[in-house]
């Protein structure tokens, strides 16, 4: 329950105590909890796709953190950072091919297969207009991302850049 949920159920409670545990459904009192209720609802679905946004970006940027730490030399030249961008993008290709085998034939796809496919699809757009990952290129900015601690508040310190698929 958030902050502002007990709150209000606090004060409708000490307000009600003497004249019983009732808060009838047309009252002040039930409005009341009834905004705090859809208030925090609401606060709690922004959180989860502010969540689902940046464990999607976390996802890419260990990936690619873990790609450079492998290496011995630092900094990636413009055919490996594509290289590397096309092995992020189709990560999970063994896995769509695999829910493609096991499928009957004439069944229509999972919905893991269907997310696993439109992922892929947003990566590749995005891939076209511009992949927005770390400045591999530039030796400082490599270690400082090698060294990345993996919270949102240190992301400021890499430089970013977009590289876009060359056709």
């Amino acid at each position: 329950m958030s902050k502002a949920l007990s709150k209000v159920t606090k004060a409708v409670k000490d307000k009600r105590e003497h004249k019983g545990d009732f808060v009838h459904p047309g009252s002040r009192d039930h409005k009341r909890l009834n905004r705090a209720a859809i208030r925090e609802q609401r606060l709690r679905q922004t959180q989860a796709k502010r969540k689902n946004a940046r464990d999607g970006e976390f996802n890419r940027l260990y990936f690619f953190q873990d790609a450079v730490k492998e290496r011995q030399l630092p900094v990636f030249t413009e055919l490996e950072i594509h290289e590397l961008i096309a092995s992020f993008i189709h990560r999970d290709d063994d896995e769509r091919e695999r829910l493609r085998k096991e499928r009957r034939l004439g069944r229509p796809p999972t919905a893991k297969e269907n997310l696993l496919k439109l992922r892929l699809e947003k990566e590749e757009g995005e891939y076209r207009t511009g992949f927005h990952i770390p400045d591999l290129s530039d030796a400082e900015n490599a270690q400082r991302f090698t060294t990345w601690d993996g919270t949102h508040g240190s992301l400021p310190l890499i430089k970013f850049t977009r590289i876009e698929k060359k056709e």
